[in-house]
């Protein structure tokens, strides 16, 4: 395909450590099905082992943290 996707990883020991285990999980459901010109849409996610990975529109500007 002709899209360019970016991939977020996330390591489950750091989730775990911060207890945001079960939030990513509401997180990742809300996200996959929001559909919204000013949210990076979700387009599913995978997991190994040791890590995460969710799989996100890419951010041609970067993140918006940066432009604050």
């Amino acid at each position: 395909s002709n899209h360019i996707m970016a991939l977020k990883v996330l390591f489950k020991s750091q989730l775990k450590q911060s207890q945001v285990k079960y939030q990513l999980r509401g997180e990742v459901e809300i996200q996959s099905h929001l559909r919204h010109p000013n949210i990076l849409r979700l387009y599913g996610y995978f997991y190994d082992q040791t890590r995460v990975y969710l799989i996100l529109e890419y951010a041609l500007k970067g993140e918006l943290y940066k432009e604050l």
